[in-house]
């Protein structure tokens, strides 16, 4: 048995000598009341006896009680979850855009999920996890890695992942799918690509008939299927529409907003080829706001790794002394307080 507070215990010492000096007195002042009327002095003596006996069990009871005690028990280590995760974060222009000036951009607020994200396969097990930026292109911010180097990927998330930290034109989320689609290990049990994106082009990188875009929407899909990726697209943005704000080296707003063919550029979130990416890879469609949603989806999809090993934890057992000491407080209530 440990204990929890170890320190109070020490007052156990101060029981016994407190309990008989007010014993001593006490019994002084009851045999002056003897004197003064007929009372069995032998019933009384026992009595009082009683009554100090029954005072320090429950003293001591409850003091050990305080201590906090537990005991060792041996348990199977909790079911670790198991998987790789690539986390792939849209950077290109348009995920800039603020829907006012005094918001949070698009990416920033990418940012915040992908560390409440983190956050919780921390606590999962040996879930491996890695970051990519993409605009017509993927490229690899972090390599897979295990929760012994999540510290290093929260760093990254904030330092590195930026708009335009990967080089290119545009949003080309197919090719970027083909790109990283490389990046799993041929061994892992649940692969699981998570696309952070507003599904909003801005540049004009395909043909006028969007036969490119077809195409490598297609075979990201088919990549995605014969490699049992299981894609999961979250829209970031405003259907109704937002601006990308233009600031000066100081970081200070110019003023002035991106703009396409004379005239401010309105950037939209394109839900429809998001949505299309994850249910045709058995996979599933969330908006920003649907962040435990996300999260509880991602750990249901992630495989299960049964433990074998035994551990030893320590459970409160402050109440079995707490119950021992019910019967004797009832015992000294009746025959000391109520008579």
């Amino acid at each position: 048995m440990i204990f929890e507070n170890p320190n109070v215990l020490w007052s156990l010492l101060a029981i016994p000598p407190i309990l008989i000096i007010l014993a001593l007195w006490g019994w002084r002042a009851k045999k002056e009341a003897v004197n003064l009327f007929l009372i069995d002095m032998k019933r009384l003596k026992n009595l009082h006896i009683e009554k100090y006996i029954l005072s320090g069990l429950l003293l001591a009871l409850f003091t050990i009680m305080f201590a906090l005690p537990k005991v060792a028990v041996t348990s199977l280590a909790a079911d670790e979850r198991v998987g790789e995760v690539i986390l792939c974060v849209d950077v290109s222009t348009s995920m800039a855009a603020q829907q006012r000036i005094d918001s949070a951009s698009r990416l920033d607020r990418v940012k915040e999920i992908l560390y409440t994200l983190i956050d919780r396969m921390e606590r999962l097990g040996q879930v491996k996890v890695s970051l990519y930026g993409f605009t017509n292109m993927g490229c690899s911010l972090v390599p897979l890695v295990g929760t012994e180097d999540y510290s290093y990927l929260r760093k990254s998330i904030n330092n590195v992942l930026d708009i335009l930290s990967v080089p290119g034109d545009g949003t080309d989320i197919g090719q970027s799918i083909q790109d990283i689609l490389k990046s799993y290990s041929a061994g892992a049990e649940a692969k699981l690509l998570i696309v952070f994106s507003d599904g909003d082009y801005y540049s004009t990188i395909y043909g006028s008939d969007g036969s490119e875009k077809i195409r490598n929407t297609a075979l990201a899909i088919q990549q995605a299927l014969n490699n049992a990726v299981k894609i999961i697209s979250v829209g970031v943005g405003e259907v109704d529409g937002a601006k990308i704000p233009l600031y000066d080296e100081n970081d200070n707003f110019t003023g002035r907003y991106s703009q396409k063919n004379g005239k401010d550029y309105i950037t939209y979130l394109n839900e429809a080829d998001l949505k299309e990416y994850a249910t045709r890879t058995e996979g599933e469609y969330f908006t920003e706001k649907d962040i435990q949603d996300l999260i509880n989806y991602v750990e249901d999809n992630l495989s299960i790794k049964r433990s074998e090993e035994s551990i030893k934890i320590y459970q409160s057992v402050a109440h079995w002394f707490l119950i021992v000491s019910l019967p004797i407080w009832i015992i000294f209530v009746k025959r000391h307080v109520l008579n």
